[in-house]
């Protein structure tokens, strides 16, 4: 019986920047084939094999695969580095990325490789996503070209220190938008003009931090998973700790199942891995991360006493009581199996609730194994362990989920809302740079100064869009509730109590000798924010788009301000506009009068879409205050008034929740009749864009006595004008 000489491998993942863990198979030409992992810690490993030709694969967390292939024989020292031979990083800012397997070249002939790409089972699930989309309900894809800002917030009591990577390229066009957090950030959040976005947990390791934002899974703005047929997360960051072992660790949780992954973490008992993790991990984040790890692949080796510790040592956010659940739950070691059965459920009950009472997770898997918890014990959530009634639930978080490696990240307007305007946000924040995303691709930055953090609602001079909402929620798409009034030759319909704001800005334009078009000025509208996420403030109310066709709405990525025509007449301003010289018939003298009106309090009242920074919306005003602001009366001193009229009185406005009732001041449907000012009475041109604007379509509704009506005619008049005697048949077409 002869035995089959055998020589040695060397298989090495050492680089000057760490491809990460590695899964690795040896395939000889005879033989049977031999598995082993490698790490950032632990990166060679030495192998017998059968002399001849051996394929090295090797696999990463995120299912990433390359191969050498190598001839081995008992002359000479054989050493496979599987780091030679890796495809270049697309640009030098993704190195430690496309090591890890996470980027790649975009392989279209095209690109000239100098854009890089989604990699692994992220591109996998993005793919998915965008091919799975039944409909419009599940997934919105970005408009052609959308405004973002890059978003921070402060931990508690720290000042966050940051940095954004690559300027260079993502002025030439990017796919990918690094920041390098180094100290003190909660969170970081790609949003809109909503404030609607990407949002992605920062750990405050010891270490930076880079969270780099993915334009392709940004633009797809999957944000509500339950309604998405692949099932899946849009991988919108991905997240690379400077610790390599962090990262490492980050890689095995956030990926699926990686074979073999409890050999990356090589202690040999308990002890051993409570050094590790009082030593080598100082900081609280990376100890709670290497628990995470040690609970996913080799729950047997992490210690209670450690965990326990991590309780107490972040006390607001809910990792550690949920890895002190699951560690009671899932470990076999002694020392938990030494305590009694009712003592740990006891223990998993009161870390449950404790959890519950944490607004912060920092990882991934926390939220999803807490949402188990709960599942295990529902009678732990209970109204008195949460900050408010109507603070989100575990579940929400889920709903609106988003991948950032093993990070948590969600849809949402700040570290604590998952979704749309859920609250109005009182954290404080900073915006660190304005991002034009166009065609899966960053194009444009500007990049500010980190100033001092900003307030929403205290320090703020105007209202943001989210915070309107809140204020007149009660008017919400709810048509019963809005009032009809004039305005100019028009008749809008507008939330109560905000008849006198919309009489001053008429009373403006009217002075100006501004000519509104009724058919193409409009104000209630049920419907979506155009560019964003929410309702448009059109849906409570509160906004009025006036004269469109000459104030078009116009993306403007460079940030210019508004262009006025100097021509002196409306009609040649129009014709400006049209030929692009002009963003605006309006004029520079008027819109300064509409931005002097002011409440009795002083508040500003209206906003004007003209004014915004990289959209110009100039059709477009909104009033700028609250219900109770708007409630201390428009000081008519402020409010300029047409040649040879004074200021009206002020209208008698309805209680809240209150609309438009027979006999109201502005209420059409009884009382005395209101005519729209500047309205012609007789003259039919005048008067036919009105009657078409709000009679333009077939009714026969029971209740009126003028029995089926088409574009204002009645069937009678239509019939008494033909010369006809026997009644008509009125189609709706």
């Amino acid at each position: 019986m002869t035995t089959t000489s055998r020589v040695s491998l060397t298989v090495t993942s050492e680089a000057p920047i760490p491809l990460g863990p590695l899964s690795v198979e040896i395939i000889p030409e005879s033989g049977d084939p031999i598995q082993f992992v490698l790490s950032s810690n632990h990166p060679e490993h030495v192998v017998e094999v059968p002399p001849g030709r051996c394929a090295v694969v090797a696999s990463h967390p995120n299912e990433v695969r390359f191969r050498q292939s190598v001839t081995v024989s008992a002359s000479e020292v054989t050493r496979v580095a599987l780091a030679k031979g890796l495809a270049d990083s697309p640009n030098e800012f993704m190195w430690p990325e496309a090591m890890r397997g996470e980027v790649t070249r975009d392989p279209r002939p095209e690109t000239l490789g100098e854009i890089g790409v989604l990699n692994g089972f992220t591109a996998t699930n993005l793919k998915a996503i965008t091919t799975a989309r039944a409909s419009d309900e599940f997934v919105t894809l970005a408009p052609e070209e959308q405004p973002l800002r890059l978003r921070m917030w402060d931990l508690p009591g720290m000042k966050a220190t940051a940095s954004v990577h690559a300027r260079d390229h993502l002025d030439r066009r990017s796919r990918f938008l690094k920041i390098r957090i180094r100290s003190g950030c909660l969170a970081v959040g790609l949003v809109d003009r909503e404030d609607f976005g990407p949002i992605v947990m920062t750990p405050p390791f010891r270490e930076p931090l880079d969270i780099t934002f993915a334009a392709e899974g940004v633009a797809t703005r999957a944000a509500e998973r339950y309604l998405n047929p692949s099932g899946e997360r849009a991988p919108v960051a991905l997240a690379t700790p400077m610790d390599a072992i962090l990262a490492d660790f980050l890689s095995a949780i956030g990926c699926p199942p990686l074979e073999h992954g409890e050999a990356i973490w090589e202690l040999a008992n308990i002890d051993e891995a409570a050094d590790c993790l009082t030593t080598q991990f100082a900081c609280p984040a990376g100890r709670l991360l290497a628990a995470h790890y040690l609970l996913r692949f080799s729950p047997d080796k992490l210690p209670l006493r450690v965990v326990d510790d991590l309780i107490t040592a972040l006390p607001d956010v809910a990792d550690g009581p949920v890895i002190g659940v699951w560690l009671r739950l899932t470990s076999s070691a002694g020392e938990i199996k030494a305590i009694d059965p009712d003592t740990i459920d006891r223990q998993v009950h009161d870390l449950t609730a404790l959890a519950l009472g944490r607004r912060t997770t920092l990882f991934r898997r926390t939220r999803r194994l807490l949402t188990k918890a709960l599942r295990l014990h529902p009678e732990s959530q209970r109204p008195q362990t949460r900050a408010a009634v109507d603070e989100p639930a575990p579940a929400d978080f889920l709903d609106y989920g988003a991948h950032a490696g093993g990070l948590e990240a969600f849809w949402g307007t700040d570290p604590f809302s998952p979704g749309p305007q859920v609250t109005a946000s009182r954290t404080p924040y900073r915006d660190i740079a304005d991002v034009v995303l166009r065609d899966s691709a960053f194009i444009h930055t500007d990049f500010a100064a980190v100033a001092a953090p900003r307030q929403p609602q205290e320090d703020d001079m105007s209202q943001s869009t989210a915070q309107q909402r809140v204020a007149w929620k009660a008017y919400e798409c709810n048509a019963d509730e809005m009032q009809i009034i004039p305005f100019g030759p028009d008749r809008i319909l507008i939330a109560p109590r905000t008849t006198d704001a919309w009489g001053a800005l008429a009373s403006v334009m009217q002075s100006h000798a501004y000519q509104i078009r009724p058919e193409d000025t409009d104000s209630y509208n049920c419907r979506q924010i155009t560019g964003g996420t929410g309702k448009s403030l059109h849906a409570f109310g509160i906004a009025l788009d006036v004269n469109w066709t000459t104030n078009p709405y116009r993306e403007t990525p460079d940030r210019r301000k508004v262009r006025f025509s100097d021509k002196p007449t409306q009609a040649e301003r129009a014709t400006d506009v049209k030929l692009q010289f002009a963003d605006t018939d309006m004029t520079p003298e008027m819109i300064d009068d509409v931005s002097a009106i002011k409440t009795n309090d002083g508040k500003r009242v209206f906003e004007w879409g003209g004014s915004w920074t990289t959209v110009k919306d100039p059709m477009h005003f909104e009033l700028d205050v609250t219900p109770d602001e708007l409630a201390s009366g428009i000081d008519w001193n402020t409010v300029k008034q047409p040649a040879g009229q004074t200021a009206p009185q002020p209208a008698p406005q309805p209680a809240p929740g209150v609309g438009a009732q027979v006999g109201d001041p502005g209420s059409v449907s009884g009382g005395d009749a209101i005519t729209p000012a500047a309205i012609m009475l007789g003259n039919f041109d005048a008067v036919q864009p009105l009657i078409e604007k709000w009679e333009g379509g077939f009714s026969n509704d029971p209740r009126d006595p003028g029995g089926a009506t088409n574009m204002g005619i009645t069937q009678d008049t239509l019939a008494q004008c033909a010369g006809i005697r026997s009644p008509l048949t009125m189609s709706p077409r």
